[in-house]
């Protein structure tokens, strides 16, 4: 793929700054893809002797956490997981290196589109995959998972098998020529290899955790297995498996230690029955039972699919979504935004009974807080009140909850949130806009694009949601991309909305 010619003012060649380590010189910046919870990512173009080009993606560790061990280990163990794997369904590692307190992972482009959002392109259009295209996907996703679950320690030989933690549609990654990669092993767990974080740390994204993850318990092989043939049960179902649930959406651990979704058989009685006996077996809530591994279920999916009709069926899919606004938010390795990391409290995890919040199967998930819906109800009625006097009503300004105080000694837990879920990736020419990502350039190419939200000792032991998601208990602190966030503390508290500016640091009280 020969690297596009952008021009120097939106995106400068990186060759150009003396004050870049040596190596990254060898790339010049296109675009940034994406600021997600602890890394920059960007689109970037290889260039050696002769001429040679390479579009690549650039995955740097944010300046915040370049010096926090817990997240550099991340970092370290996801450059390991890639290293041991080699397999066309997965993401290729091109290079890992660091200079100057930068980790960077070069990673191979895809082109295409995150299964998430194919999905929900097809939701909208009132669709979704057929069942060739989805056996299709689902076989290049186990496909991977049964490669790094025999992955081998490529020095030693031995073995040492990839637990990837966190399979969910935006991890699997669709390009236009139809070749389903998996991507993120950033959560990573990489058999022989020291700091893993501690047990009964949840570590995954809300709907995609098995329930011994949920649990906070040890997890093996098999989490992926049950994740995977989650995926798969809703790709044939044509629906969500587990919806948040109102007033209970902060409760991870809760929403799947005890899942609750009816059989794949009981909704699709018309599929081949080893084909939903896999399905069956692979969603056993006791890891124990589940003795079915990544390579079975890949094999059960090559014998019930034509997988030649599936791609072409998929492709076909594809060219019809496709758009010059979905070509402008490619997918380049990562579209990671719902991934958490969420202390699960001892009893929490010991908890074996099922829990109280309700698993919703269908429906639209109301509006978060009291808060919101007020503001709702008061621009309506103000809207009314200017139509009843014959005037063209005025714009209200959001709620403001007063000036960023000044920032404050940081508390030992740090956690980092992503941005509001489901939001687009920056087009590679955004019109101007408030917190809108500009290409990158050799001044601001790595100026945080981030903040950090606050909650300080004297509400330690309320549990924090931020963007409607569960991250920890107070005090600590918390990395979110710049803008606005909606932020809780304790489950009967408020819902602020907080405007965090980049590179400084919002105190919560």
């Amino acid at each position: 793929m020969v690297c596009p010619m952008v021009p120097p003012a939106d995106a400068p060649t990186v060759a150009r700054s003396g004050d870049l380590p040596s190596r990254l010189r060898a790339y010049r910046v296109l675009r940034r893809l994406a600021t997600g919870g602890t890394s920059d990512i960007l689109l970037a173009c290889a260039e050696g002797p002769g001429g040679f080009e390479r579009v690549v993606v650039l995955k740097i560790l944010l300046r915040q956490f370049r010096h926090d061990g817990r997240f550099e280990q991340m970092f370290l163990r996801e450059a390991a997981a890639y290293a041991r794997l080699s397999h066309p369904a997965t993401v290729r590692l091109y290079d890992f290196f660091g200079e100057r307190d930068r980790l960077v992972l070069v990673l191979e482009y895809v082109d295409g589109l995150p299964l998430s959002r194919v999905q929900a392109l097809l939701r909208g259009a009132g669709g979704r995959l057929d069942d060739a295209a989805s056996l299709f996907v689902a076989w290049r996703l186990f496909s991977a998972l049964a490669a790094a679950h025999a992955a081998k320690d490529p020095l030693t030989g031995e073995f040492g098998p990839v637990i990837h933690r966190d399979v969910n549609p935006s991890n699997v990654l669709v390009p236009w020529d139809g070749h389903v990669k998996l991507v993120d092993f950033g959560m990573a767990k990489v058999s022989g290899l020291d700091g893993d974080a501690p047990r009964g740390l949840l570590k995954g994204t809300y709907g995609y955790v098995a329930p011994e993850q949920a649990r906070g318990e040890e997890v093996t092989v098999r989490a992926d297995v049950y994740v995977g043939c989650l995926l798969l049960w809703e790709l044939l179902a044509g629906r969500k498996a587990i919806v948040r649930a109102a007033r209970f959406e902060g409760d991870i651990d809760l929403g799947t230690s005890t899942p609750s979704f009816p059989a794949l058989a009981t909704l699709r009685p018309d599929l081949p029955r080893v084909l939903l006996d896999a399905v069956a077996c692979g969603l056993g809530t006791n890891p124990d039972g589940r003795g079915l591994t990544a390579d079975d279920v890949s094999n059960v999916l090559r014998a019930v699919a034509d997988l030649d009709e599936g791609r072409r069926s998929l492709i076909e899919t594809l060219a019809a979504l496709r758009s010059p606004a979905a070509e402008e938010q490619p997918i380049g390795t990562t579209s990671h935004t719902q991934a958490v990391i969420t202390p699960v409290t001892s009893s929490a995890a010991d908890r074996k009974v099922p829990s109280h919040r309700p698993v919703s199967l269908s429906g639209h998930v109301p509006a978060q807080g009291i808060g919101a819906a007020l503001w709702v109800v008061a621009g309506l009625l103000a809207l009314a009140l200017g139509l009843v006097l014959g005037l063209r009503p005025r714009p209200h300004a959001p709620p403001s909850f007063g000036a960023p105080p000044a920032p404050v000694a940081a508390p030992a837990n740090t956690v980092s949130v992503p941005g509001p879920a489901g939001s687009p990736l920056p087009s590679p020419n955004p019109p101007p806009a408030v917190n809108a990502v500009s290409p990158a350039s050799p001044t601001d190419l790595h100026e945080s694009t981030s903040g950090t939200i606050t909650v300080p000792s004297s509400r330690a032991g309320h549990r924090v949601w931020i963007d409607d998601r569960l991250v920890g208990e107070a005090p600590g602190r918390y990395g979110v991309s710049c803008g606005t966030h909606s932020i809780r503390v304790g489950s009967q508290g408020d819902v602020q909305r907080v405007n965090v500016a980049c590179d400084s640091e919002m105190l919560v009280r």
